[in-house]
């Protein structure tokens, strides 16, 4: 009886120790035999000490973990393109976070559904919300078959119409709003300023469910100051441009939310930090493209369960 309670022993083949095992007949027991299953199993003193330190060591969690990490990774589906500037930051911020958590040469698996948004943008102005929540659970549905495991919506402004996403690709769908209010709460703050879209701003599926859900309250800029924020984002911000007047338009109107009573600011658009940071900001900032991706990564390596309950 060896110290895994077995008197099975069985040798590692095909890789060098202290890197992952994946895919079948890479293990086989003392006789040269393939087992019926590819994971580990348990091993004789006499390999005991040829394995990483991590299994030789259950004690060390985190060395452990990233041993076993590949074998538990589950693949993100990335609903993108809208606009790609802000999805080029998810796919990065993803992949960082892996890495930072993982180590080495780790990164996500994800597959990505990138839209044309010249033609989600026409339908959002054109107030055809219902065809363009079709075309998202359609596009989460290639995503199923493409083998994700779950969906993240990589914008604000189409979480509105992002309630049939779930049941079209029978995919939990990482909603973009919870981590970002999660974040907040932690922070200890209860009054928050919401920089997004026109549609973001002033339909009440994104305040309500900071407001019903986290217990926030929610301050938007006037009628002005909206226009401004809501052109900045698709004249600029969509296109890659960044300026220098359009900073400071966006620091006049979070100073304005900042009087109204704002104690932080949520940046309600994925494009909107790359012009605005907490550097040149008098309010602390929630980037909801950082922080979503954080959130989908970390699901992706069951660090935290998803939740769209």
């Amino acid at each position: 009886m060896n110290s895994f309670g077995s008197s099975t022993s069985m040798v590692v083949k095909g890789r060098s120790a202290g890197l992952p095992l994946e895919g079948p007949g890479l293990v086989s027991d003392h006789r040269g035999q393939r087992p019926q299953s590819r994971f580990l199993r348990p091993l004789s003193r006499h390999h005991f000490t040829e394995l990483p330190f991590c299994v030789r060591h259950p004690t060390n969690i985190s060395a452990k973990a990233n041993f076993f990490a590949p074998l538990i990774m589950k693949t993100l589906g990335l609903l993108g393109g809208m606009s790609w500037e802000s999805t080029t930051t998810y796919y990065q911020e993803i992949n960082r976070r892996v890495r930072h958590v993982q180590g080495g040469l780790h990164s996500a698996r994800c597959v990505i559904f990138s839209f044309d948004f010249a033609e989600i943008e026409a339908l959002q102005h054109a107030d055809k919300w219902k065809e363009a929540g079709d075309l998202l659970n359609d596009a989460a549905a290639k995503l199923k078959l493409a083998g994700a495991d779950a969906i993240v919506l990589c914008t604000n402004t189409m979480h509105f119409v992002s309630d049939g996403i779930e049941a079209a690709s029978q995919l939990p769908l990482i909603h973009i709003v919870d981590p970002t209010a999660d974040r907040i709460l932690q922070r200890g703050f209860s009054s928050v300023g919401l920089l997004g879209t026109r549609f973001t701003m002033e339909k009440e599926f994104y305040m309500t469910r900071l407001a019903q859900r986290y217990g926030l309250t929610v301050i938007v800029p006037d009628e002005s100051d909206r226009a401004i924020v809501h052109s900045i984002i698709y004249t600029e911000l969509c296109n890659g441009i960044i300026a220098e007047a359009s900073r400071e338009a966006y620091s006049k109107v979070i100073r304005n939310l900042a009087k109204a009573g704002a104690e932080c600011l949520i940046l309600g658009c994925t494009e909107i930090g790359l012009l605005v940071n907490e550097a040149d900001c008098e309010l602390p900032v929630f980037d909801t493209a950082q922080i979503h991706a954080t959130a989908a990564a970390d699901w992706a390596m069951s660090i935290e369960p998803a939740s769209n309950n």
